[in-house]
């Protein structure tokens, strides 16, 4: 019941009020989830939801095999709320405009990115199950084996973490890379469309694939 008529308040509120008609369009129900996620190391139900998605998205968009998806916690900005999901959840959620690539990887230049990750902090992974202890990879499986240092693997990630974003530089060593057009939650937005229409709901799990000791 309080009425602001001095200072800034009343400023504040006439460019809220003016900025709702433009805000309409963001404000549609796309989706529903069956709960609350939230993303946090070293894993969990949003994470995987996610980083999972790019891996098989960037799949699909190159034609190549991806064995392992890497991308920053950082990248996702808020939660997945419970129940009506709107456009502007998932916008908010991937508000910046990285680009999902392809990299191939020698097995031991992976080795090499997988011990950055230990050493900075868990980040969001597909593809692979470690364990890290005392900030060191204590063990590593790609595809349920120990990964060959000879072998080549391919990697999907965020160009953000090409070189350097967030203490990653997933293109280090790199035998090829593929930037493509596609922004991750560009991807992400029409996969969750796409799920609706099939009558599906979000939700995802855990599953150990990240252990800190």
């Amino acid at each position: 019941g309080t009425v602001f008529s001095d200072g800034v308040t009343p400023q504040v509120a006439a460019l809220l009020i003016d900025a709702q008609p433009k805000m309409a369009a963001v404000k549609e129900v796309i989706a529903y989830s069956t709960r609350k996620m939230v993303a946090s190391a070293p894993e969990s139900e949003l994470s995987n939801f996610v980083i999972d998605l790019i891996r098989t998205e960037t799949e699909k968009i190159v034609k190549r095999k991806v064995d392992v998806a890497v991308s920053n916690f950082g990248g996702i900005r808020v939660d997945m709320p419970e129940g009506d999901v709107l456009l502007d959840d998932i916008r908010s959620m991937f508000p910046f405009n990285n680009k999902l690539c392809y990299v191939e990887l020698p097995g031991n230049e992976l080795i090499a990115l997988m011990d950055q990750i230990a050493l900075y902090g868990p980040q969001c992974v597909s593809g692979v199950r470690m364990v890290i202890s005392d900030r060191k990879v204590e063990s590593l499986e790609v595809g349920g084996m120990p990964v060959d240092p000879k072998k080549k693997y391919g990697v999907a990630t965020v160009d953000f973490l090409l070189d350097g974003g967030d203490n990653i530089t997933v293109a280090r060593g790199a035998t090829k890379l593929i930037i493509s057009d596609v922004i991750v939650g560009q991807a992400i937005e029409q996969y969750i469309r796409n799920l609706t229409a099939e009558g599906k709901a979000i939700e995802y799990q855990t599953d150990g694939r990240v252990v800190v000791k």
